[in-house]
């Protein structure tokens, strides 16, 4: 709620309740605010970049790559001509606070969590904006793999599509819903994967995966590939690709892979950060199904 969190909020109770409010009049004042009516969609728009300047200016020279910092990167670089892509990934929670100023030029796949989708959707994007429009992608490595080839095509129509690919060689946000304790401080705590395949020895339940060469493969595949290893690498690329005008740019932003958006590292209750060894050894012996009932549980 705003930049407020609340964890463990059951849904059906918080809808009876605004339910009752609602169809119970609750002295709920729905009169806007003066001067609501006439700020139009681009004051409001510049009225916040005013706001927000402090938390979201582009990050110190060397910072680490964090997702805080990296979209303080992104943030700076999405003007009126941006369309806004976002992937299923953790790249989701922070998007949700960019500011489009334009409407309908924010597309996210919320409600079916198709990842991968955005690389094949920029291209459609991509086809229908208008003269002096851009397509900003933003998508995690895993979803990125699963659609890369798309790159040919806009190599092939000359789409100038700014493509960032968070690259921390993990499904994190899988890693975020079955055990959120390998994002606290103790680095020992191992990744874990709700996946029941036999992968064989070592691989059986890991999120990790190898990690590919995106700058590379993009320049295999007529593309221009960069790499930023930092926030301040990340704001000179977004610059140097929204100078292109003739084709795609693959930026691999390298994360911190146990590195979490604000939002949700704040969700995480205090309990669930900490891990004992018995719970390590408890959960590591238990089913995997074990582990995923626990986690939605």
């Amino acid at each position: 709620v705003g930049q407020e969190i609340y964890p463990g909020v059951s849904l059906g109770r918080f809808i009876r309740h605004l339910l009752r409010l609602f169809q119970g009049g609750g002295g709920l004042d729905k009169t806007p605010p003066d001067g609501f009516v006439e700020l139009n969609v681009g004051g409001r728009y510049a009225l916040a970049r005013l706001e927000r300047t402090e938390t979201d200016r582009p990050p110190a020279e060397g910072a680490a790559m964090n997702w805080a910092s990296a979209f303080a990167a992104i943030n700076q670089c999405v003007e009126e001509s941006t369309y806004v892509l976002v992937d299923t990934s953790l790249a989701l929670f922070l998007a949700a606070e960019t500011l489009i100023p334009r409407r309908n030029h924010f597309i996210a796949q919320t409600a079916w969590l198709s990842i991968g989708y955005s690389m094949g959707a920029a291209v459609g994007v991509a086809a229908q904006a208008a003269e002096g429009e851009r397509v900003l992608a933003l998508v995690g490595d895993g979803g990125f793999q699963m659609v890369a080839q798309s790159i040919a095509t806009l190599v092939k129509l000359r789409k100038a599509v700014t493509i960032v690919v968070f690259d921390n060689a993990a499904y994190s946000i899988e890693q975020f819903l079955v055990n959120p304790a390998y994002f606290g401080e103790d680095s020992n705590v191992p990744a874990e994967f709700f996946c029941e395949l036999d992968l064989g020895a070592g691989l059986a339940g890991s999120t990790e995966r190898p990690r590919w060469d995106y700058a590379k493969l993009a320049e295999a595949l007529g593309a221009r590939g960069m790499l930023a290893r930092t926030g301040d690498e990340l704001t000179a690329a977004l610059a140097a690709a929204n100078q292109r005008t003739d084709g795609p740019t693959v930026i691999a932003a390298r994360m911190d892979p146990r590195s979490l958006p604000p939002e949700l590292a704040a969700a995480i209750a205090p309990q669930r950060v900490g891990v004992t060894q018995g719970e390590r050894v408890a959960r590591e012996e238990a089913p995997r199904t074990t582990v995923v009932r626990a986690a939605f549980d």
